[in-house]
C-alpha cells in the first residue's frame, strides 16, 4: 500500500477521524484496515493483539511519510501558523475597511497581481492619507518611517506581531508593498531597516495555499509567473534584498528562484551566491518543511535545466562559475542541461556545457524528431517521421508544449513546420499556442497562426482566459487590439 500525500489544508481534527475510523475498522476485521496495520505499522504483529488508538495513529502519521503522530501533529500546526492564500478579488466585500483594502491593493500576493491594484492603492491613499498612520501594518506597506519609529518606541513586539488583511508580520508588508511612494518620509527600505532592528526575523514569511515558501527575500526580488509589469522587483529591491541578506536571510529561497527564472537574469543570483546560495540547506524553512522543500543543489539544478532550455547563456556561464554539476539532471524536467540544450536546438549552451565536461549523449529518435520540429528543420524531420510515422503521436502533451515554445519564440518557420506535419494548433495543455503568442506580444506570430486555422476563442485551462485577455493582461495593446478587431468583424459577419 504506497504512502498518501496529505490533503491541501490538512486538519489535526480531521487526521484524528481518520485514526478512529482506522481503529474502527480494525476492531471489526476489516481487510483494507488490517493491511494498512500491516503495511504502515513496525510492530504490526503486537500491535493487532490489542489495537489502540495511539497506535492507529503511528500508522496514519505513517501513511503520511512522518515518523510519528506528534511529528504530523507539529507539522500540520505549523501549515496553520504560516499558510496563507489571498481571498479571490470578487470575494473581498465593498465592506472592508479601507485600510484592509488599501493593503491588498498594495502588495503583491500572487493570485490577482496588477499594476491596477497598484494604481487603485496610490488613489486610495490621496483620498485617505491618514491610512498611512493607522496601523503598523499601514505604515509598513506605505513606507511611513516615522509612524513606524514612533509605534515601535511605544511598543517594540509590533516589530513581530502579525496582522492586517493577511496576517503577515510587518516586514512582509514593507517587502511586498508595490506602491513605491517617493514622498518626503516615505522609504519601505528603511521601514525594513527599523522591523530588523528591533526583532523582526529576515526569514518571516508565508506558505502560499500551505505549499510554496514565499518569505521576506522573495517578496523583496519579485517577479513571478504573470511577469515583471504585475510582479514586479521591489522600489529598493537590492538594496533591501542585500540588508535581510545581511541580518540573516537564507539565500537558498526556492521561490525566489523559481519567480526570477523567467526573464533571465543574472543579478540575483549573483547576490545570492554571494552569501551562500547553493550552500546549507539547514535554514528554518528547511527544518519546518524538511525533505518536501528541494535542496540547494537541487534548487540549482533546476535554475541550470531551465537556463538551457530558453537558452538563458549569461545565467548558464555564471552557474556553471559557482560549480553547478554540469552532468546533474533537473528532477522536474527530467533532463540533464546538456539534453535540453540539444533539445531545444541552443547549440551555444550545449557546446559551453561540453567545454566544461558535460557528458555528450546522443537523442533518441523521439526526441531528435521533437528538436528538429521545434528548430524547424524539416529534411530530419520528415527522414526521421518516415522511418517512424508513429512518432508525431508518440509526442504526446509535449506536441502543444513544442507549439507554445515556437510561438514564445517568435518562430514562424517551425510553426509552419509543424502545421504541415499535422500538429493541431488548437490543442490545449493549460494554454494553447495563440495564448502563448498574444501573451508574448508576437503580432505576427498571432497573425500567423489564426491564418493556418488557430481558434481565438479558446479558453485556457488555468484562469478561462482567451488569448485576448492573455494579450490585454499582458499589456500587449498591438495584439489585443488586432484580435479585438477579428472578434468585431465576425460578428458583423453573424449580424
Amino acid at each position: 500500500m504506497p504512502t498518501q500525500s496529505l490533503p491541501s489544508n490538512p486538519s489535526i481534527e480531521n487526521l484524528r477521524k481518520q485514526a478512529k475510523s482506522l481503529l474502527k475498522g480494525v476492531r471489526a476485521g476489516d481487510a483494507n484496515a488490517l493491511t494498512r496495520v500491516r503495511e504502515f505499522h513496525p510492530r504490526s504483529t503486537q500491535a493487532l493483539q490489542n489495537f489502540r488508538l495511539n497506535d492507529a495513529q503511528l500508522v496514519i502519521a505513517r501513511s503520511y511519510e512522518f515518523a510519528g503522530w506528534s511529528k504530523l501533529k507539529e507539522y500540520v500546526e505549523m501549515l496553520d501558523r504560516h499558510s496563507f492564500m489571498p481571498p479571490h478579488p470578487k470575494s473581498v466585500i465593498d465592506s472592508e475597511p479601507v485600510t484592509d483594502q488599501f493593503i491588498r491593493l498594495a502588495c503583491l500576493d500572487y493570485l490577482a497581481d496588477h499594476t491596477s491594484r497598484r494604481e487603485k492603492a496610490r488613489e486610495l491613499l490621496a483620498q485617505h492619507p491618514s491610512i498611512a498612520r493607522e496601523n503598523i501594518y499601514t505604515a509598513a506597506a506605505v513606507g511611513d518611517v516615522t509612524t513606524v519609529r514612533a509605534l515601535l518606541r511605544q511598543n517594540p513586539k509590533l516589530a513581530t506581531l502579525r496582522g492586517g488583511p493577511h496576517k503577515w508580520e510587518p516586514l512582509l508588508y514593507a517587502t511586498y508593498s508595490r506602491l513605491d511612494s517617493e514622498s518626503p518620509g516615505h522609504s519601505t527600505l528603511e521601514v525594513a531597516r527599523l522591523l530588523l532592528k528591533h526583532g523582526a526575523d529576515p526569514n518571516s514569511g508565508f506558505l502560499w495555499n500551505g505549499h510554496y515558501v514565499f518569505t521576506a527575500l522573495t517578496g523583496a526580488f519579485g517577479e513571478g509567473e504573470a511577469g515583471p509589469v504585475h510582479q514586479s522587483e521591489h522600489q529598493y529591491c537590492y538594496e533591501l534584498a542585500r540588508l535581510l541578506l545581511e541580518t540573516g536571510a537564507d539565500p537558498n529561497d526556492s521561490q525566489t528562484l523559481y519567480n526570477r527564472m523567467f526573464t533571465g537574469g543574472t543579478r540575483h543570483l549573483e547576490l545570492l551566491f554571494e552569501f551562500g546560495l547553493g550552500k546549507g540547506g539547514d535554514g528554518v524553512w528547511f527544518k519546518r518543511l524538511g525533505d518536501r522543500l528541494g535542496t540547494p543543489v537541487e534548487m540549482l539544478q533546476q535554475q541550470m535545466g531551465w537556463a538551457a532550455k530558453y537558452n538563458q547563456l549569461e545565467r548558464m556561464r555564471l552557474l556553471i562559475a559557482h560549480g553547478v554539476d554540469v552532468d546533474g539532471r533537473d528532477i522536474r524536467l527530467e533532463r540533464t542541461a546538456y539534453e535540453l540544450a540539444l533539445l531545444n536546438g541552443h547549440r551555444e549552451i550545449a557546446e559551453l556545457l561540453l567545454q566544461h565536461g558535460a557528458t555528450p549523449t546522443l537523442l533518441s529518435n523521439l526526441d531528435a524528431f521533437a528538436a528538429a520540429c521545434l528548430t524547424g528543420d524539416e529534411q530530419s524531420a520528415r527522414s526521421l517521421l518516415t522511418s517512424d510515422p508513429s512518432l508525431l503521436q508518440q509526442l504526446g502533451t509535449q506536441r502543444v508544449e513544442l507549439l507554445q515554445l515556437a510561438a514564445e519564440r517568435d518562430n514562424r518557420y517551425a510553426m509552419r513546420l509543424m502545421n504541415r506535419l499535422g500538429f493541431d494548433l488548437n490543442e490545449v495543455s493549460r494554454t494553447t499556442a495563440l495564448h502563448n503568442a498574444a501573451m508574448a506580444g508576437h503580432l505576427e506570430m498571432v497573425k500567423l497562426l489564426i491564418e493556418l486555422g488557430a481558434d481565438h476563442s479558446i479558453h485556457d485551462t488555468e484562469f478561462d482566459g482567451t488569448p485576448r485577455g492573455w494579450a490585454e493582461y499582458s499589456g500587449n495593446t498591438e495584439v489585443a487590439d488586432y484580435l479585438k478587431s477579428l472578434e468585431a468583424s465576425e460578428q458583423r459577419t453573424e449580424s
